[in-house]
């Protein structure tokens, strides 16, 4: 299918304008072929513009159909450039006009569209952004300033702000109490409810209940298998999981209360970036780090990105670390 909408359709319609073209008078040749083409290029140019305007995730296959939904305007113009030479009075030239003028307005009011669509979210997601930093900004202020009373600061804001980028900074901070990390884990917004289950102070009690909660994004299983407090049950039935979400493994490599023996589990991937991140927790076991450097030295490291060849020096940090204090312990 790819090979028929990339390459084997606009080859036809090439074969097709080019044998329309020779097969009229030399003076007329250029007409037909010069129509064609053009209706072409311009379908494709619109085309990929908005493509590349569209931003979604799956926005590059469109340029699998284009050449073959181009091949209309291309045909038209075709027909355009026929009726020219053998419609005198320009009766039937209006038809292939018509259809080429709503084909390309439809085109462009796409594209404006999808661009008024696109600078509305940029301006949404600034705001957003503007207004979590506001958020982190205060929550950073009274813990620092206010250590004693950050707890109580935070518990009186919960209950009386509704503002979302507050609630989601005051979900982060170490120094919220127990009580309200339970009562952000009741919230109907997710984000609000993701930041809670990421906390580390966050008790396993709403651990459980969020994971025994189906609503969730997958991504929530990412979260709950780096937080230290998740219990050991729930771990190993992530891992069993880590073959439809590829977030798990990485996360529970990452996990400072990683279990050893999960630990080991998890040392049989032959992912780099989950043995990066097994090889950098400074929770496990040196033999542990050992391990992981043996398996990470089989691996073709010139075929490797740049930030994974950095990743794992990182891991080479950890294992001169396990290194020096092995000799330290022997002296």
């Amino acid at each position: 299918m790819t090979f028929v909408t990339a390459f084997l359709i606009p080859g036809l319609y090439f074969l097709f304008v080019t044998f329309m073209a020779f097969k009229k008078r030399r003076e007329e040749k250029s007409k037909i072929y010069v129509f064609s083409v053009l209706c072409f290029l311009i379908s494709m140019g619109l085309g990929t513009l908005f493509i590349f305007n569209s931003r979604g995730s799956t926005s590059g296959v469109g340029f699998l159909f284009l050449p073959c939904c181009s091949l209309v305007p291309a045909l038209l113009g075709a027909l355009l450039g026929y009726l020219v030479i053998h419609d005198k009075k320009c009766v039937y030239k209006v038809i292939p006009v018509a259809l080429l003028i709503l084909y390309f307005s439809y085109l462009i009011f796409k594209i404006v569209e999808v661009k008024q669509r696109n600078h509305k979210a940029d301006i949404s997601y600034a705001n957003q952004r503007a207004e979590f930093s506001k958020g982190r900004a205060w929550v950073s202020k009274v813990e620092q300033e206010n250590p004693d009373q950050a707890s109580a600061l935070f518990d009186k804001k919960i209950r009386t702000t509704k503002k979302k980028s507050i609630l989601l900074a005051i979900a982060r901070s170490q120094f919220l109490s127990t009580e309200s990390l339970i009562e952000l884990s009741r919230s109907k917004d997710i984000g609000v409810v993701l930041e809670v289950i990421s906390n580390p102070n966050t008790p396993v009690s709403v651990l459980e209940t969020v994971y025994r909660q189906s609503q969730y994004p997958s991504y929530f299983y990412t979260s709950l298998a780096r937080n230290p407090r998740t219990p050991k049950v729930i771990l190993e039935d992530l891992y069993s999981k880590r073959e439809v979400n590829s977030g798990i493994e990485p996360g529970l490599a990452g996990n400072s209360k990683l279990p050893e023996e999960m630990a080991l589990k998890i040392l049989t991937s032959n992912n780099p970036i989950v043995l990066v991140r097994l090889g950098s927790n400074k929770s496990l076991d040196c033999s542990i780090v050992n391990k992981v450097w043996s398996k990470l030295s089989t691996f073709d490291r010139g075929n490797m990105k740049h930030n994974m060849k950095w990743a794992v020096k990182l891991t080479q940090k950890r294992l001169n670390e396990c290194t020096l204090k092995e000799a330290q312990r022997k002296k």
